[in-house]
């Protein structure tokens, strides 16, 4: 299990640094920093692959969307946080996921905690857009998100497992997004969705950063809805029914 993944990394690092272990980072587990100093490269690499080959296990999609940050630079978009437009993307693919696949599942919506407020209240009213409070008498809707449950909740990597997992298989698409190949990438590709939601995808498509400049575009997934009126049909059943601060800004839920 990822559990076991992670508690095999207290194996090989040095008893005296055990008091200051408290999460891994996936960058300081990828090249051998900060606790990890010393460690050799086929061990912690080994990690890393039995981790991901969990998600592989148990089949876990990994919904991304990535923004180009400079296009927000000195321009008429100037204002706008790449972070909450990467984030409405994603959460758009999420609900179609979960409508394609999965019917009547539902989901909540977790975000790695942070001590930026304004950012916190802008990815709130993001997600209150697309789905409002439920109440009467617009029980069903029409919401963008009918299949999302509850509000937004905020949680601390040290405490979630599955938050440093999704910033794992997150540290790996962004690393194939800016160009740079590996095993890694190549263990989730097949799982891995870049979210295309229409009608947002097609009018603001320079904003957005894929992968598929390789001959390899099946390998990323898409999840496409028609047009915008078939997701606001497919969210109401009741109705007739996944970096950091780089090139690229990435979201992975």
């Amino acid at each position: 299990m990822v559990l076991a993944c992670i508690q095999s990394t207290t194996n090989f690092i040095p008893e005296e640094k055990w008091g200051s272990f408290k999460e891994f980072h996936e960058a300081e587990l990828f090249h051998g920093h900060g606790i990890f100093d010393g460690i050799d490269e086929p061990v912690r690499h080994g990690i890393i692959e039995g981790m991901l080959r969990q998600v592989v296990r148990l089949k876990i999609p990994c919904i991304y969307s990535a923004v180009r940050k400079s296009v927000f630079e000195n321009g008429v978009l100037g204002s706008a946080n790449p972070v909450d437009v990467a984030f409405r993307m994603c959460v758009l693919g999420i609900q179609r996921y979960l409508v394609s696949h999965t019917k009547d599942e539902t989901a909540l919506v977790i975000f790695d905690d942070t001590k930026d407020t304004e950012l916190k209240t802008q990815l709130q009213k993001s997600l209150r857009e697309f789905r409002p409070q439920f109440r009467p008498p617009y029980w069903k809707g029409p919401h963008r998100l009918f299949n999302i449950h509850d509000g937004m909740y905020f949680g601390s990597s040290m405490d979630s497992i599955g938050i440093q997992m999704a910033d794992l298989c997150n540290y790996f698409i962004l690393r194939k997004l800016k160009g740079e190949t590996g095993a890694f990438y190549n263990i989730l590709a097949d799982h891995i969705i870049c979210a295309k939601i229409e009608p947002e995808w097609s009018q603001y498509r320079h904003m957005f950063a894929e992968d598929a400049k390789n001959g390899n575009e099946k390998r990323v997934r898409e999840i496409r809805s028609d047009d915008a009126s078939s997701d606001k049909d497919s969210a109401q059943p009741n109705q007739g029914q996944t970096g950091r601060r780089e090139d690229s800004q990435s979201k992975k839920a």
